[in-house]
Parts: C-alpha cells; sequence; structure tokens
C-alpha cells in the first residue's frame, strides 16, 4: 500500500521517485493471478527487473524488495522481530552493478496482523516448510487471522497498525564487477544501518526497548 499506491502520499514524501515493487517469482506462474499484479504493478523479483528497472527506466526509479524472500513468513510471530539477510546479497550486487543507492526500510506491526505457531528450527514441521520453500518459492505458513462476524479465527488480518519507517540512503559507487569483499561490505554497512533504523524507532511504535532485531 505505501509503495504501489497513493494511500500515503508517496509521491508527496518522496518527489521524483518512481517505485517499482517486486513479487515472489512464484506469483507469475498463476493465470489471472498474474495478470491481476502486473495491472497493480508488480515486478517479478528477479536479475532481469533488477537490471531493466535500475537500468533503462531513467533515474529516479527505485526498486522496492522483500529481501527476505518468502521463506521469511515463517517469522512472522506476533512480537517478533527477526529478518532472512544473513545470505540475501543479490540486491546487493545488483546496487553496485548498477550504482545505486540502498535504502532501509522497516514496518513495524507486519508480524502483528496475524497468528502464527512458532515451529522449533530443527523440528520435523520447519524442515518441510523450508523444503517446500525451495521448490515452489513460497512456504506453506500455518496462520490464522480473524474472521467476518468473530475476532478469533479466520483468513482476515486482524486490525493492527502498520507503520513504515524510511532511513537515510546509503550512497552506493558503481562497480559493473563487485568483488565478494565489495558485497560483504556494503552488505555489513546496510544489515548495520536497518538495524540502527530498528532501534531508534522501536519504543515508538511499541516494541520494548530491550527488544533487539535478529538478522538470521
Amino acid at each position: 500500500m505505501n509503495f504501489c499506491t497513493e494511500a500515503t502520499g508517496f509521491s508527496t514524501k518522496f518527489p521524483g521517485i518512481k517505485p517499482y515493487l517486486l513479487g515472489l517469482n512464484g506469483f507469475f506462474k498463476f493465470p489471472i493471478v498474474s495478470d491481476v499484479i502486473m495491472l497493480s504493478g508488480l515486478c517479478a523479483a528477479s536479475r532481469e527487473s533488477f537490471d531493466w528497472i535500475l537500468g533503462k527506466t531513467g533515474p529516479g526509479s527505485a526498486v522496492v524488495i522483500v529481501a527476505g524472500g518468502g521463506v521469511e513468513v515463517l517469522e512472522a510471530i506476533p512480537k517478533h522481530y527477526a529478518l532472512y539477510l544473513s545470505r540475501r546479497k543479490g540486491f546487493i550486487r545488483k546496487a553496485l552493478q548498477h550504482g545505486a543507492h540502498l535504502v532501509p526500510v522497516y514496518s513495524f506491526g507486519e508480524t502483528d496482523v496475524y497468528d502464527q505457531h512458532p515451529y522449533e528450527e530443527d523440528g520435523l514441521i520447519r524442515w518441510l516448510q523450508v523444503r517446500v520453500n525451495k521448490i515452489v518459492g513460497y512456504p506453506p505458513a500455518m496462520f490464522h487471522g480473524r474472521g467476518v462476524f468473530n475476532y478469533n479465527a479466520g483468513i482476515l488480518p486482524y486490525r493492527r497498525s502498520i507503520d513504515t519507517v524510511v532511513g537515510e540512503p546509503i550512497p552506493v559507487e558503481r562497480n559493473s564487477d563487485p568483488s565478494a569483499e565489495d558485497i560483504n561490505q556494503l552488505h555489513e554497512k546496510y544489515v548495520k544501518a536497518l538495524v540502527a533504523l530498528f532501534d531508534e524507532h522501536k519504543t515508538e511504535f511499541g516494541v520494548d526497548e530491550n527488544q533487539q532485531l535478529r538478522i538470521i
């Protein structure tokens, strides 16, 4: 809603920037569904999308991506703050290749709109979920929200606030052939900026001051 629509006044807050939201590739494999999401402006989260948006659409284009991917859904548990970022470095490579600044963004409240049972990291169910995610690109998460006429069970999200904060851009110099060291250094810088953004705003949005953002 923040980046694909004008519901919260994106163009006013960020004049001259045109966002392109990237979604899971699996979404584009289903007839009709793929047409609907493309009509809304979504692109597939692929190398080709990065290269086209950052290389052919002109200045002011911004790639908006959930770097953790589909498997991050398994960490969407109320009052639980964890991101799959340790091995997510493809977007870092593309930022370097195109000289695109990195902007840390975090949405408080996203993990509170549905309830999900936390399964053990080394348990059978979590193993199956991760395995399915590797095959089809999206894990079979077991979650529930509210119903139309009740508040205890259903597929609708709970009426809880989601607040998105945007940090300062991290300048990136163009490097058409970045080394592993270049990528790792920029990745570390991005992660530190994201954690700092979380710490700066967490108490403002109801997160305990002792709560830490885990990077998995």
